[in-house]
């Protein structure tokens, strides 16, 4: 792996865990948004011992490794945006694709 991915720990993906399907219910306090992730402070109260789900670059030599990984990260940063998209539509009350997995 060449580049790293770099997190800015916007919170987008914590707050909209319908989006991942099933895979992130373990994480979900119940309103879409992760248990971990502090409103407040706006970050992982426990982002050092992330689920495996949550970490990219293991994610990627877990399960997608036999991909190249600039293309993997290409996929994750569009995700992002989409994410990020999605929670600035959901805060103006527009709604937009807020439910839409991804």
């Amino acid at each position: 792996m060449t580049r790293r991915f770099h997190c800015d720990r916007c919170g987008a993906c914590c707050l909209q865990l319908s989006r991942f399907g099933d895979l992130y219910a373990f994480l979900d306090d119940g309103s879409g948004v992760c248990r971990h992730y502090d409103r407040e402070k706006r970050a992982c109260t426990i982002y050092a011992q992330r689920p495996l789900l949550c970490r990219v670059e293991d994610g990627y030599r877990t399960w997608f490794a036999d991909i190249p990984y600039e293309r993997y990260l290409r996929g994750v940063r569009e995700g992002c945006r989409q994410l990020r998209r999605s929670l600035r539509a959901a805060r103006r009350g527009e709604g937009g694709d807020s439910g839409k997995q991804i």
